[in-house]
Order: C-alpha cells, then structure tokens, then sequence
C-alpha cells in the first residue's frame, strides 16, 4: 500500500495538470497586505496569499492557501493521503520545506464554493548525522518562517484522486519566487 501511495504521489506531481491557469494579482482588495496568485482548472482553485515576494534574512514570512471546489456539482469526493493539501520551498536541490503525507487513503467530501484554508505549516526532518542539523534543529523549532539569504522556489498545492483507485489524479498548485538577502 505504502509503494503504490508513494507512486501515485510522484504521479501527481509529475502529472500536474496542466490546464490550470494561474495569475498573480497585486490588488488584492480582501487582504491588501498580502500578494495572491491564483490557480485554477474547471473544478477547483488554489489561491495563495503571501505578505511579499523579497525579504531581508531572518524577516517572517506569512503565507497561508485556500482551496475550493467551483464545478457542476453540489459536492464531490476526492480521494487521497493525508492531508491532500502541501507546501514546497526549495532552494536549489535543497528542500526546506516538502511535501509529506501519511500513507493512507483518506475520503473527504467537498462542497462547492465553500472555502477551505490551509495555513503554512513546517513539514521537514533531517538526520542527526546531516552537516546542517544545527541548522535544521533550530529552523523546525520555530513556528515562523525565517529563511537564510537566497533564491527560494515556494509551491501551494492540492493532490488528490477522483476516484478510490486512484486513476483520475488531480493536482492544482500556485508557484512562485521568493527573495531573501
């Protein structure tokens, strides 16, 4: 079970439909603190909120995703580990953050246009034996999001299957660049 679970995350993420459209949208009048990027295919969409894109080192980083069901239906089912919902941060081949999943297939019923929100959640291990497990120590120690200086790939994003074989998968995410010096 933990094989296929693993095979079809990889699947997903290589998959990634690649219908969706995405945006970025700096007015954003509901929260105008926070920039938005927006992605979405015809049943579901992802928006991203993040308080900017350039940071000084060691300044918080505050972000947080919703994610909503917008098809034909009332509901729909979706089919997945838990949770069904990640966040990414890579610099370079480096993971800060990844997304992890417990092995299990979970059900969840999704009503439409109800709003569901995730908020940035740390989701890293290391090895005491890593040459920066002082560093990982420390930085999954803290709640906020403080990055070193660089260049950081940051992906919201919603995986799952239509179906409890897991034939019909679905991915939706929001990507961006995030600066720190």
């Amino acid at each position: 079970m933990k094989r296929y679970l693993t095979i079809f995350m990889i699947a997903l993420i290589l998959v990634s439909c690649s219908s969706n459209k995405v945006s970025q949208k700096n007015d954003n009048l509901e929260n105008p603190e926070y920039q938005e990027f927006i992605s979405e295919n015809e049943d579901f969409r992802v928006t991203t909120y993040i308080n900017k894109l350039e940071f000084n080192e060691n300044e918080e980083i505050k972000m947080y995703s919703t994610f909503e069901y917008i098809g034909e239906e009332d509901t729909i089912t979706i089919w997945s580990g838990e949770p069904y919902f990640y966040f990414t941060i890579l610099k370079g081949q480096e993971y800060y953050n990844r997304g992890l999943t417990l092995d299990i297939l979970k059900r969840t019923i999704l009503k439409k246009g109800e709003i569901y929100t995730f908020p940035f959640f740390k989701s890293r291990g290391y090895s005491a034996d890593d040459p920066k497990a002082d560093f990982w120590k420390q930085y999954n120690s803290e709640k906020e999001l403080k990055l070193p200086n660089g260049e950081y790939s940051f992906t919201a994003y919603a995986a799952f299957s239509l179906d409890k074989k897991q034939e019909k998968n679905i991915s939706v995410k929001t990507e961006f660049i995030v600066k720190v010096k």
